[in-house]
């Protein structure tokens, strides 16, 4: 077991978006990076060599504004402050 931490990248805020990853990935921090809000993740890179669906999973988050609505069975990962604006990251319940 070779385990690494990779990231993805939120473009759409305000919205509910789904992100392949690695089963069993484990979210360690979310932040920003380059005016982009990032999320990382530990994984074991043999996971990632499994191309087939039984290697992936997707998630669902949601990149909230303070005083926008939380989406029902979500759970807080992190604040991001990249500019004015505070945004808030939930991992969305399936």
């Amino acid at each position: 077991m070779t385990n690494t931490m990779l990231k993805v990248t939120f473009a759409d805020f305000r919205a509910v978006t789904s992100k392949p990853m690695p089963k069993g990935a484990v979210i360690r921090h979310v932040g920003h990076q380059r005016g982009d809000i990032v999320l990382w993740f530990e994984t074991d890179l043999d996971l990632m060599d499994q191309k087939d669906a039984e290697g992936v999973e997707t998630r669902r988050f949601a990149v909230v504004a303070t005083g926008d609505p939380i989406p029902d069975g979500a759970t807080y990962l992190g604040t991001v402050v990249p500019s004015t604006l505070v945004w808030h990251v939930f991992e969305v319940s399936a």
